[in-house]
């Protein structure tokens, strides 16, 4: 449907109508979000089995559930997101959340028949896994990519800081659930809350502002001013998408690597507690994890609004540099360095979220914008493992020092910096600049 361009209110009810779209994408996420499956899991073990009776084969059932629900945080962005991504762009964010959600609300469903060691319980992870992910993963960064361009970032930033300040409360909420209500009635009462709310929600969501006679934030577009539009063809031709993809992967592995390497052996044996430069490992763990977690959730919202106001490109360049000055300070080992890292990590990192999505948007359009972000993402895998596993090695070779592997991450940063910075302003798509016939 071509928009009117004289639509007396079409910016208020375009501006009105896309920030509805983010906070309900935003609901629906925190619906689907399978992160309280591990707590579920454990609560049913534990309850169904006799004080004394542990057997190795459910102890080893119970760790394969945590790690398969541990990874949907990671692996379904390599392996998962592309054909999710795929569907989003060929059939629309509103009949692939539709589904998405569908199969999600039925693997909670499914769960309330769940035993131990019972293949009912794998059936209602893969559910949950596959709705969230392939269903839903890349709906409200497609959506809100398709309605906002000014605020693009901001507009995605809502959904990832609702996110984040649910992982905060998700754990205390489900076994708060399981304490009142017990574990099976408590998986029917989420289930029964997905399918009444998140069902209907679903419905709400709209594809394009166009369909609705309306603009990206409710404004006209300059007809003398084309935007990017790529295919996903002419964005994996195009040099800006590597370098944007090389930025990214240094954001993300160095970021990564510090984070774990800030509380080295802490991180992988938490039950061990020797000194550690006058602190404990548990203490290393909470100051590193809390500054983090807490300055990355009011960074998601803060450089988004930065990015829509600033090019992206500047913004995600500070960011790389920003950590490459935590990176330092980390490699000091002097009291408190370890504070102050994760402070400056978690503005770096959590910041990078929303402004690293909207950049694809920005520099490659709508119309295969999800497809395009997971490419980057898969394309950037192998940097990413081959920058993490060589900062690890430096820490081994060097005795668990800190300085060898800071050095290699500050450069690694700066190599960042520089693909964001040759980037460039965003250009159009070669099938937007061929000549006019006649």
């Amino acid at each position: 449907m071509t928009p009117d361009r004289n639509y007396s209110h079409g910016l208020f009810e375009g501006l009105v109508r896309g920030w509805w779209l983010a906070i309900l994408l935003t609901a629906i996420a925190l619906m689907v979000y399978e992160d309280a499956l591990p707590d579920l899991a454990r609560e049913l073990i534990f309850a169904s089995l006799p004080d004394t009776e542990v057997s190795f084969k459910t102890w080893s059932w119970l760790q394969d559930v945590t790690r398969i629900s541990e990874l949907t945080d990671g692996l379904p962005l390599v392996l998962l997101s592309l054909p999710g991504a795929w569907l989003v762009d060929r059939f629309g964010p509103r009949r692939v959340a539709r589904w998405g959600v569908l199969v999600a609300v039925v693997g909670y469903l499914t769960l309330i028949g769940a035993q131990p060691v019972n293949w009912v319980m794998y059936l209602s992870i893969a559910l949950l896994i596959v709705g969230a992910t392939v269903g839903f993963a890349w709906v409200p960064a497609a959506t809100l990519n398709n309605w906002f361009q000014r605020r693009k970032a901001t507009a995605m930033a809502v959904p990832l800081f609702g996110f984040a300040l649910w992982r905060f409360a998700i754990d205390a909420t489900a076994n708060s659930l399981i304490g009142f209500l017990g574990w099976r009635l408590a998986v029917t009462v989420v289930g029964a809350s997905a399918l009444a709310v998140v069902m209907p929600l679903a419905w709400q969501i709209h594809d394009r502002p166009e369909d609705h006679r309306l603009y990206p934030d409710g404004a006209s577009p300059d007809p003398d001013t084309a935007l990017p539009d790529y295919t996903w063809r002419e964005a994996v031709r195009s040099r800006s998408f590597w370098l944007l993809v090389a930025g990214d992967g240094c954001l993300f592995s160095v970021g990564l690597a510090s984070w774990m390497l800030a509380r080295p052996s802490a991180f992988f044996h938490y039950d061990e507690v020797y000194p550690f430069d006058g602190y404990y490992p548990w203490g290393v763990i909470f100051d590193v994890n809390t500054s983090r977690m807490v300055v990355s959730t009011a960074a998601i919202l803060a450089c988004a609004v930065i990015g829509d106001r600033v090019p992206v490109r500047y913004v995600l360049a500070g960011l790389v540099l920003l950590l490459a000055v935590a990176l330092i300070l980390l490699a000091t080992e002097t009291p408190g360095s370890r504070f102050i890292f994760g402070v400056l990590s978690g503005i770096a990192m959590g910041g990078g979220q929303a402004v690293r999505i909207s950049a694809r948007g920005t520099y490659f359009g709508r119309k295969s914008f999800a497809t395009i972000t997971v490419t980057g993402l898969l394309c950037g895998l192998p940097f990413y493992v081959a920058t993490i596993a060589t900062l690890f090695r430096l820490y081994d070779l060097t005795n668990e020092g800190l300085t060898m592997p800071a050095a290699a991450g500050l450069a690694v940063c700066l190599f960042g910096a520089l693909g964001y910075l040759l980037a460039g302003t965003p250009q159009l798509a070669p099938s937007q600049q061929l000549p006019a016939e006649g």
